[in-house]
């Protein structure tokens, strides 16, 4: 189960949407500002203040570089882990 909370004029964020759709996965997408308050966004990812930010089965992962850091890491991209 996927999570990205950013903003739609993000690059980074659509940058990382596509990137977890090359591998056919599917994500809740959560435009901070619309679907959260900017509030809520600092009460889920305390400490942090820019988008994108990731959740992969309820645990944070960080931003695009780790999302693709995270990626390297795993047998096969997603191979052993379910989503």
């Amino acid at each position: 189960f996927i999570e990205i909370y950013g903003t739609p004029s993000c690059l980074w964020c659509n940058k990382a949407k596509d990137l977890i759709s090359t591998y056919g996965l599917v994500y809740n997408d959560y435009h901070v500002g619309k679907d959260i308050t900017p509030m809520e966004f600092r009460e889920i990812f305390p400490g942090f203040t820019k988008v994108p930010q990731i959740k992969i089965n309820g645990q944070h992962i960080g931003g695009y570089d780790e999302l693709v850091k995270y990626l390297e890491e795993t047998s096969n991209g997603f191979g052993e882990q379910s989503l």
